[in-house]
């Protein structure tokens, strides 16, 4: 979709006018996507959404006679007074002359570039890896989806919109093509490099294993130029970042299907990875469980070698009832 566009290109466009009446869910995300990206254009994008709202799209071709009837009716709702004729003849008139240039731009539909957009999605317990359009390649984790744009030649830019975690490996471009990355209250640019980005919890959190990411927060403009092994998030407020150096390899490792656990890590973060991946909520009979340490390397291939695992190397019993998994100490324990 190219960058500059008119009034005109939009009402002659399907694709817009669908959306702008929510006919079409396809179109919706290609439109919302696109006005993420071109913000400048809200205004324009807006008066052109109301105008086509008065008049209905149908398959392709439309009516004349339909067409002038909508511009009537829209008409008449401006000035009924009879000292207004005068007035309402010239709108009428203007709007008859809209409505030939609509028909007319009906006809060149497919002249005008539409904005696709992808989205892909993975369950609970499911990954999936994601080629993008400029050769990067996004690992989606459970419970997670990731939309962009077809077509990064238009003029947009690399621009995705993440929800969930991905690890991504970005294709190195020249040093005005950057790769932004866009999740709830954080924005994440990058040129060549390979990141990880948690955005399931309240603030998310960005773990950068080779080259440069800088992130900026949304609600007050901070930046952080974040460097290879560091890990940073938000903190309560979102306004500020905290950043630390052991958390990187634990973050990352997903990707390579298993958990790196490092000297340390507590039974409750465990818990709380095990909910965003599986979807499964955890009651633990000992509050004091959950300061027991997991370390090393666990195998993720599926969630039954994990809680096996799991429980060996921590000595628990862990059962799975009706979505939940009930935490105790093992006998041996």
């Amino acid at each position: 979709m190219k960058k500059d566009i008119t009034i005109e290109e939009l009402l002659s466009d399907e694709s817009f006018v669908s959306w702008a009446n929510g006919t079409d869910e396809t179109a919706a995300g290609k439109w919302d996507t696109w006005i993420e990206i071109h913000p400048e254009h809200q205004s324009l994008v807006e008066e052109a959404r109301l105008m086509a709202r008065g008049i209905p799209f149908h398959d392709k071709e439309v009516a004349g006679e339909d067409v002038f009837r909508n511009w009537n009716r829209l008409a008449a709702t401006i000035n009924t007074q009879k000292d207004n004729r005068l007035r309402r003849r010239r709108w009428l008139q203007m709007a008859a002359a809209a409505a030939v240039f609509l028909l007319a731009g009906l006809g060149l539909t497919h002249y005008i570039l539409q904005p696709e957009s992808l989205e892909f999605h993975t369950a609970y317990g499911e990954t999936k890896t994601v080629e993008l359009p400029d050769g990067s390649r996004l690992a989606l984790n459970a419970n997670s989806s990731v939309r962009f744009l077809a077509d990064w030649d238009g003029g947009a830019g690399r621009q995705v919109r993440l929800k969930g975690e991905g690890f991504f490996e970005v294709t190195p471009q020249p040093a005005n093509e950057v790769f932004v990355v866009h999740t709830e209250g954080l924005k994440i640019t990058v040129l060549g490099t390979v990141f990880n980005v948690n955005a399931k919890r309240k603030r998310p959190i960005v773990s950068l294993a080779e080259g440069v990411v800088k992130l900026q927060a949304e609600a007050s403009g901070a930046e952080l130029l974040l460097e290879p092994g560091q890990t940073a998030w938000l903190d309560e407020q979102g306004r500020a970042f905290q950043s630390d150096t052991r958390q990187t390899a634990y973050w990352c490792s997903w990707a390579g299907q298993k958990w790196a656990f490092g000297e340390g890590t507590p039974l409750k973060e465990v818990l709380e990875r095990i909910r965003e991946t599986y979807g499964l909520d955890y009651e633990v009979a000992d509050p004091a469980l959950l300061q027991r340490m997991a370390s090393g390397d666990i195998s993720i291939e599926s969630r039954e070698v994990l809680l096996d695992a799991l429980s060996i190397l921590l000595d628990l019993d862990l059962e799975i009832k009706n979505g939940v998994l009930f935490v105790s100490s093992s006998e041996n324990g």
